[in-house]
């Protein structure tokens, strides 16, 4: 039945059975489920680029959480501009530095902070990162892994820093995690990445995506444990934008911010920069910061190319958040010199 039939050319009144009532209904119910799906696709695809927003100038820049992966937090971190009144700092040993006034999310003082640098073991702030945020459950901290030769003999060959992991033993990756951070502990960084990424090359490339979420245009890692290689960069500036994200995730500043930790089988280790260097090194060169208390650390070596390096974060006496890296200084005890009068002269 055609309810708009015509008859000898006069109108007739358009009568509507039920079942072509109903064809109507329908056909404007899914006109309007059409046009409600675009308009969700529109606004979620909105919010999606916005928070994959990179960009300078005090800009957020967003992490998106992943609810599947209990230890990645939804981070958001504006990237610092130099404030006015920004200070270039002079009378230190290390040619590269910056500090950052985190609550003010300024860079009040800063030297070649854009430069390119060799970032050492500071890139295990980075590994940290990819770590936490790549665990499935939190069960996975529970998990074994075992210590190989192949491990050992790289460590030695290469250099590697840490002294506790042995061949043939089983570490809880809790274990490796505070061993990588608190021992800087080359096994630990090589194990940790097999077990998240499946190989060490895998696991780069998590690390080089990071940095690139993080708009760090500077840097580009190799190694997930800081040894020297040709194009394994960053700047003091990308470095602290990095140890910035890492305190804003509870898991890895807590990790940062240990002084000690016990592994599993009962042996006792300790923070080598933060109770190994800071403590023993502030009392022996008698140089006190009167304005911060450092709260977190990890220093950084790999030969000649990239000095002594160091990035900490520190708690004002003024209640202001700091993070500070130094590169390239000839010696640990000059490194941290640095570091103190640094926070000494300029954080205020």
């Amino acid at each position: 039945m055609n309810p708009f039939k015509k008859s000898n050319g006069i109108k007739k009144q358009v009568n509507l059975d039920n079942f072509t009532l109903n064809f109507v209904i329908v056909i404007l119910a899914a006109i309007i489920g059409i046009l409600v799906m675009t308009g969700i696709y529109f606004i979620v695809a909105g919010v999606s680029s916005s928070s994959n927003d990179i960009a300078d100038g005090g800009n957020s820049i967003q992490a998106s959480a992943d609810a599947d992966y209990p230890f990645k937090q939804d981070i958001s971190i504006p990237s610092p501009d130099y404030a006015e009144d920004s200070a270039i700092i002079s009378g230190i040993h290390s040619p590269y530095a910056v500090l950052i006034d985190v609550t003010d999310n300024k860079i009040i003082a800063s030297k070649a902070s854009t430069a390119e640098i060799y970032p050492a073991s500071m890139t295990k702030v980075m590994s940290l990162i990819v770590i936490f945020e790549n665990l499935k459950s939190e069960d996975s901290l529970n998990d074994k892994l075992t210590v190989t030769q192949e491990y050992y003999d790289r460590k030695v060959a290469e250099q590697h820093s840490g002294d506790i992991i042995t061949v043939g033993k089983e570490y809880t990756v809790k274990d490796m995690i505070y061993n990588l951070i608190l021992k800087s502990d080359g096994i630990a960084a090589m194990a940790l990445a097999d077990y998240v990424a499946g190989s060490e090359s895998a696991f780069v490339d998590l690390m080089n995506e990071k940095a690139a979420e993080l708009g760090l245009e500077k840097t580009q890692f190799k190694n997930p444990t800081g040894m020297h290689e040709k194009y394994h960069l960053t700047t003091a500036k990308d470095m602290a934008v990095i140890m910035m994200y890492a305190m804003k995730n509870p898991f890895c500043a807590e990790v940062l911010s240990a002084m000690s930790h016990t592994n599993s089988d009962g042996t006792a280790i300790y923070h080598a920069t933060l109770v190994s260097r800071l403590n023993n090194d502030r009392a022996a060169y008698k140089i006190s910061p009167n304005t911060v208390n450092v709260t977190a650390a990890k220093s950084g070596w790999a030969g000649s190319e990239s000095g002594h390096c160091l990035v900490t974060f520190a708690e004002g006496k003024n209640g202001h958040k700091y993070i500070l890296v130094t590169a390239k200084a000839e010696t640990s005890a000059l490194v941290l010199e640095d570091m103190l009068s640094i926070y000494n002269d300029y954080a205020k």
